[in-house]
C-alpha cells in the first residue's frame, strides 16, 4: 500500500550524503540527483526520495514532510495572509506586492533570493508559534479541523502507547496461536503490562480450532495457576523487574463468534464467567447489510459482550471492510457502553482512523489492542495507538488506559451489564 519513501536528512555534508545514498545496494535505478535533493527507485520496492536540509532548521521542513497537502495548503494561506511565503525552507518575507521576492529557487541553493528575509526554526513548534499556533501533532495534520482547534486551543492530547495498562485481546495454541498460554502471559509480563486479557476463539469458529464448552473450563483451570504463580512471585519479590505496581495478571476470555445466524457461540451463563468478552464477525460475510449489521448489534446489545474485536473484519488488501450500517453501529455501541477496538494488527488496523473519529463523535468508547497470535505480536499496540491517535482519540476514550481494578470494575458496572 505505500507509494514513496520520503527521507529528510540534516547534514552539514549534502553532497556526500546524496553520493552515499545513489550508490547503496538496494538501488535499482537513480530518477534523480541534484545538490540537495534525490530520489532512488529500489531493487523490487518503492521509490524513496531524499531531501537534505541545513543544520538546525528542521522546523518548516518537519511540518511540510509529515503535514498532508492540504494541511500545507492551509498553513500558507494563513502565512501569505500575515505577509511571508511559507515553504519546507522556512518564511520568506513577501514584496510589498505580495510576490516572493526571488521567485522559485529550483535549486534550493539559495532560498531566500538576493537580501529577501527568511525565517527558520529549528523546531516545529518554534515554526507553528510563528503563525500563532500550537504544536499541531504529526497524527492531526490533515486540514480535519486541527488548525481551527489549534486556534482555539481545543487541540486533544492524543493516546500515547505509554498511557496503555493492558491489552485485551490475545491468543494462545489453544486455538490459532503460536505460543503457549504461559508463554504470552510471561512476555506480557515482562513488557510492564498489568493484564493481557487470552481470547481464544470460541467453538463454531473450527478453522481457528474454536474452544469447546471443556476445553474452556480445562483453559479457566490453568489461568488461575499461572495467576497464582504470579501473585506468589509479586510477593516474594522474584516477579520481574518490569512487573508494575499492581502486579500481573492473565484474564481469561474469549473472541465470540457472532454466527451466520446471529446467534452467539456460548450461552450468558458461560459469558458472564469470563473476566472479558470479545465478539467478532468472521463468517458469511456476503450476507446483506441489513443481516451483517443486525449481527454486529446481536454483539453489541449482549450484556455480557464487552468489546468489539475489529468491527469492519478487513485484511487490507485482500479483504475488504464488512458492509454495516456504521451510524448505527456506532449509535448502539454508545448507548449500550460497548467498546469498539482499535486493532493493532498490521494486516487489519481495525477500525479505520476515519470510523474510529466518528465512533468518537458519537461517545463510543474503544480498546487498543495487539490480536497477538504470538509473543512478539504483542507489539501490534503501537500500530494500534497510531491509528486511535489519527483519530484524535484521548485516553479518557480507551479502556485499556485504566488500572487492572478499573477495567474489571467498568465490566462489572457498564451499562446493561449483567453477572452470573
Amino acid at each position: 500500500t505505500i507509494g514513496d519513501l520520503d527521507l529528510l536528512a540534516e547534514t552539514d555534508r549534502p553532497a556526500e550524503l546524496v553520493e552515499h545514498f545513489v550508490a547503496l545496494p538496494a538501488v535499482e535505478s537513480v530518477l534523480a540527483k541534484g545538490p540537495h535533493k534525490a530520489a532512488i527507485r529500489l531493487l523490487h520496492g518503492p521509490q524513496v526520495d531524499l531531501m537534505i536540509m541545513p543544520p538546525g532548521e528542521m522546523g518548516t521542513y518537519l511540518i511540510h514532510f509529515t503535514g498532508s497537502k492540504e494541511h500545507n495548503v492551509r498553513l500558507r494561506g494563513i502565512a501569505r495572509d500575515r505577509g511571508w511565503s511559507l515553504s519546507e525552507k522556512g518564511y520568506l518575507r513577501l514584496s510589498h506586492d505580495g510576490e516572493d521576492p526571488a521567485g522559485e529557487d529550483p535549486t534550493g541553493d539559495d532560498p531566500a533570493g538576493d537580501g529577501a528575509e527568511l525565517r527558520t526554526f529549528s523546531t516545529e513548534e518554534e515554526a507553528y508559534g510563528f503563525l500563532g499556533l500550537p504544536f499541531i501533532e504529526p497524527e492531526l495534520r490533515e486540514d480535519h479541523g486541527e488548525i481551527e482547534a489549534g486556534y482555539a486551543g481545543t487541540l486533544p492530547v492524543l493516546v500515547a502507547r505509554a498511557d496503555l495498562r493492558g491489552d485485551c485481546h490475545s491468543h494462545s495454541d489453544w486455538s490459532d496461536g503460536v505460543h503457549t498460554i504461559e508463554q504470552m502471559a510471561e512476555a506480557a509480563r515482562r513488557r510492564g503490562y498489568s493484564y493481557l486479557v487470552l481470547t481464544d476463539h470460541t467453538i463454531s469458529l473450527a478453522i481457528a480450532r474454536g474452544l469447546s464448552i471443556e476445553r474452556v473450563e480445562e483453559q479457566r483451570v490453568i489461568v488461575a495457576a499461572l495467576n497464582e504463580r504470579f501473585a506468589r512471585e509479586e510477593a516474594d519479590g522474584t516477579a520481574p523487574a518490569e512487573t508494575p505496581a499492581e502486579g500481573f495478571r492473565l484474564l481469561h476470555g474469549c473472541e465470540l463468534e457472532i454466527r451466520a445466524d446471529a446467534s452467539l457461540d456460548y450461552p450468558d451463563e458461560l459469558l458472564s464467567r469470563y473476566d472479558l468478552v470479545v465478539a467478532s464477525v468472521h463468517v458469511s460475510r456476503r450476507q446483506t447489510r441489513e443481516q451483517l449489521t443486525a449481527r454486529t448489534l446481536v454483539g453489541i446489545r449482549n450484556p455480557n459482550v464487552d468489546v468489539i474485536a475489529h468491527p469492519a473484519g478487513r485484511y487490507i488488501g485482500t479483504r475488504d471492510d464488512l458492509d454495516l450500517d456504521w451510524d448505527l453501529v456506532f449509535r448502539e455501541a454508545a448507548r449500550s457502553g460497548t467498546a469498539l477496538e482499535l486493532n493493532g494488527s498490521d494486516e487489519r488496523l481495525d477500525l479505520s482512523d476515519v470510523r474510529g473519529r466518528r465512533a468518537a463523535e458519537f461517545g463510543c468508547i474503544f480498546t487498543i489492542d495487539s490480536d497477538a497470535h504470538r509473543t512478539e505480536e504483542l507489539d501490534n499496540l503501537r500500530w494500534g495507538t497510531a491509528m486511535a491517535r489519527r483519530a484524535w482519540l484521548t485516553p479518557e476514550r480507551v479502556l485499556n488506559t485504566r488500572s487492572r481494578a478499573d477495567l474489571l470494575a467498568w465490566v462489572t458496572g457498564k451499562p446493561l451489564r449483567v453477572r452470573g
